[in-house]
């Protein structure tokens, strides 16, 4: 079910809470590559005076956009404060409770009125396979064991100093029958110790010298080993973790009374139903993977679509549950946009998530679209105006020896320039019919009988004199 969709699980955050969300967020990410998981931890062992925290934490799930929601938690208080109006959109017939039997018996304490509201939900228990009478004779044989009984070739492989075993570490498990037989986790453990013991006996038949029985060797065997045991089948993953067979489905009817719906068999990965489950709205049908996309421009906000801010973006087709920034060197003015802006030519935006473009200052300009800063006009160039693409060239006269000029530098005196966009003081000179003695001296009109070009000084007036021509007194 959870293949495309955003899932939320909430678990108490004791040993059993975080073992079994660390497991199931394992075993769907493998399953299901895609599905959007969060994980949110309850109190230890919500009682009495955990209250505020655990609306606390049930309220993180309100900004997400999941469809579908885990309780692992198996307290009265926790379903108590699951069933205040506040957390309609949790207790949902789209909602899966998941624990031992402890959860029937919490949602037990409820009144009549606060349980009507969990119906619908379903119940996911670890289930067992129907192993018939084994038990029975499982428990008169172990009350006919003592600690010497312990069997080889385990006893070699995990060996013990005391020949009488009455100190070893496994005499416990002989010394009070009655207490571990009726331990809840006793047949969980059996199991496992069964299944090490039958994985260390194949080694044996194989060859193996029982010293060299540990580490890497029992341990691959150990994952390459199943069988049925009093649990159902009995199997390790490549991390070690037990491989679960089955799952039982509850479901909470019509009068609050939690019902069988079926059996999943893990490994074959198929269900059982004994009867078809009945929803919280009175249907059969299976509840939808996920809502419908929200219209471009808008992202999933819980239950309901909520437009993009300005500043912000959400593009079609996605299942977005926040909206995104707009980046640096664009902008969105209204709210709702599928789409930012790009920043026009003149105009520039260095922050993301912003409303608006600002022009570029004198001086400066973007020549491009989408410019998150202005650049300097160069040397010999200027820009009075702001919001500009582009430089003007320092005309006739003037220079600019500097970059980010909004005015260029008029050249001293009458002395004008060769060309266009000069850079330096020095370009400028006198102009035609002038010339000046030195270049910082001022223009003077050229003397009598002579010729004075654009840019003329003493020193190329007497280069250009005649042979033989009246000189001017002043040269």
């Amino acid at each position: 079910e959870y293949s495309s969709s955003r899932l939320v699980v909430f678990h108490e955050a004791g040993e059993w809470g975080k073992s079994m969300s660390s497991r199931m967020a394992k075993d769907l990410r493998r399953m299901m590559p895609n599905v959007d998981l969060r994980l949110i931890p309850l109190s230890v062992d919500p009682g009495p005076g955990d209250e505020e925290y655990l609306r606390a934490q049930f309220r993180q799930a309100r900004g997400l956009m999941m469809r579908h929601f885990v309780i692992l938690s198996m307290r009265y208080t926790t379903f108590q404060v699951l069933a205040e109006e506040e957390f309609s959109y949790i207790v949902s017939d789209s909602t899966l409770l998941i624990g031992p039997g402890d959860v029937e018996l919490g949602l037990g304490k409820l009144s009549d009125e606060v349980r009507m509201k969990f119906k619908g939900m379903q119940i996911l228990d670890t289930g067992s396979e129907d192993i018939g009478d084994a038990m029975t004779v499982l428990e008169n044989f172990w009350q006919s064991l003592s600690a010497a009984d312990f069997p080889e070739p385990l006893r070699s492989i995990i060996p013990c100093a005391d020949p009488s075993y009455a100190n070893c570490w496994y005499a416990d498990m002989f010394a009070d029958a009655t207490a571990i037989l009726t331990d809840k986790y006793f047949a969980w453990a059996f199991d496992a110790s069964w299944l090490l013991h039958s994985a260390a006996q194949e080694l044996v038949q194989e060859g193996e010298d029982e010293t060299t029985i540990k580490g890497s060797l029992l341990h691959e065997k150990l994952l390459a080993s199943s069988a049925v045991g009093l649990t159902g089948r009995v199997g390790f993953e490549s991390n070690g973790d037990r491989m679960l067979s089955s799952y039982k489905l509850n479901f909470i009817d019509a009068q609050g009374v939690s019902q069988m719906a079926g059996v999943y068999d893990a490994i074959a990965k198929s269900w059982d139903f004994s009867q078809t489950p009945v929803y919280a709205d009175g249907s059969h049908d299976k509840v939808p993977d996920t809502f419908p996309a929200c219209a471009p421009g808008s992202f999933r906000s819980g239950t309901s679509c909520t437009a993009a801010p300005a500043g912000y973006y959400v593009p079609a087709g996605g299942m977005l549950t926040s909206a995104i920034k707009c980046a640096a060197g664009t902008y969105s003015e209204r709210e709702g946009s599928e789409l930012c802006q790009q920043c026009e030519r003149g105009r520039f935006q260095g922050a993301t998530g912003a409303t608006e473009c600002t022009d570029c200052s004198e001086g400066t300009f973007a020549g491009d679209e989408m410019k998150t800063a202005c650049d300097a006009c160069v040397e010999g160039k200027f820009q009075a105006l702001q919001g500009q693409s582009t430089c003007e060239r320092c005309g006739p006269g003037t220079y600019m020896n500097t970059t980010g000029a909004s005015v260029c530098t008029q050249c001293p005196g009458m002395r004008t320039t060769r060309f266009n966009m000069e850079i330096s003081v020095a370009s400028c000179v006198c102009p035609e019919s002038y010339y000046s003695e030195h270049p910082e001296a001022e223009c003077r009109p050229c003397p009598d009988g002579m010729s004075c070009a654009l840019g003329s000084d003493m020193q190329n007036l007497l280069a250009a004199a005649p042979v033989g021509a009246d000189v001017p007194a002043e040269f």
